[in-house]
């Protein structure tokens, strides 16, 4: 019976029971159902009902016979109300309709928390009107079973990332393994790698070791430094200091390394002071010549002063630098008047 609607019910007697007395008519919950004798036929009441749904009992006595003839139950409902949820409800087997469930994938994960969502939304009355509930308790459990299968592939490739460790040449097939594995996985089964960062960085480590390694062997081949391997040394040194900090400190050879440049610096510098050296004695060795030349013929012009014992090659001698009277002759010009010990700054003396 509708909530918002008026009914009436009829006593009828059997041909055993043609005889009857009054007929009454009681509700067991008058606040849902009221029950209104009907003047003009007393075998017949009407029902009226006051906005509230539920369901009321309704007695039917013969007063002559002091008991219960019969005893209907009313069911009163909000059929709009109802109507709205049938509605709600037909939306959600719509959403799980939509759900094939013979070729469900991972990728529906989120279409089938979606219809879990719309699911626990509805009210527990529109929940009785869902017919496809157990479509989506078995696409949930295909979800978590496909999910499960991935956490174990997974875990497999966590726990070979784990067993790496530290990071060493030795391990590189270890570290490609790990790579291989990951690889191997497809796309919803990576999701659930916990370590892959882990990974990444021991390959990244890896390839520090490596160039590390190479620049060990670089270092290596350089043998007996001399001034001749200058250039190799130099551009083994380049090649180190390029490196990123973490794969210098995997170096182990670079004390021989530093220990080389030291030594091309060392050769360099012996090799530029010998050299100053030689230049140094060419210049003298010239000026000795030039002595003696004018010590022989008595040409060339030399410089003193009346108080030195010394002749100077240079008027720019700094010997001479405070002398207020600089006189000027050829060599043997200064050797008669007292002055024939050469300069040992300009004249080569010793």
């Amino acid at each position: 019976m509708d909530i918002h609607s008026e009914d009436n019910l009829k006593f009828h007697a059997d041909p055993e029971r043609c005889k009857y007395g009054k007929v009454e008519y009681i509700s067991s919950d008058p606040d849902v159902l009221s029950v209104i004798p009907d003047e003009t036929d007393k075998l017949t009441c009407k029902l009226v009902s006051f906005d509230l749904e539920g369901t009321a009992q309704i007695q039917i006595r013969q007063v002559q016979k002091n008991g219960v003839s019969a005893t209907v139950f009313v069911k009163v409902e909000d059929k709009s109300l109802i109507a709205e949820l049938k509605e709600d409800a037909e939306r959600v087997d719509q959403l799980i309709g939509q759900l094939d469930l013979n070729q469900l994938s991972y990728s529906d994960k989120s279409s089938v928390e979606e219809c879990r969502t719309a699911y626990n939304a509805l009210s527990d009355r529109a929940l009785q009107y869902v017919t496809l509930e157990s479509n989506l308790v078995r696409a949930e459990n295909e979800i978590k079973k496909i999910e499960a299968s991935y956490q174990k592939q997974a875990e497999a490739v966590a726990d070979q990332v784990d067993a790496v460790g530290e990071v060493t040449l030795e391990k590189a097939q270890l570290i490609e393994q790990c790579r291989m594995a990951y690889d191997a996985l497809n796309d919803e089964a990576k999701q659930f790698v916990t370590n892959l960062a882990v990974l990444e960085e021991a390959e990244e480590e890896l390839d520090f070791c490596r160039s590390a390694d190479e620049l060990d062997q670089l270092i290596l081949s350089i043998g007996e430094v001399t001034l001749e391997k200058e250039e190799a040394v130099m551009r083994v040194y380049s090649a180190y200091s390029r490196l990123p900090e973490s794969a210098k400190k995997k170096v182990q050879r670079y004390g021989i390394l530093t220990a080389a440049v030291g030594v091309i610096n060392t050769l360099k510098a012996d090799k530029a002071e010998a050299e100053r050296q030689a230049e140094e004695a060419r210049k003298l060795a010239e000026l000795e010549e030039q002595r003696s030349t004018e010590e022989n013929t008595g040409y060339g012009i030399v410089y003193w002063t009346p108080k030195g014992k010394s002749y100077h090659s240079r008027e720019s001698c700094p010997t001479l630098s405070r002398s207020k009277t600089i006189l000027s002759g050829s060599v043997s010009e200064a050797k008669n008047s007292g002055h024939g010990d050469p300069c040992n700054i300009c004249a080569g003396g010793s």
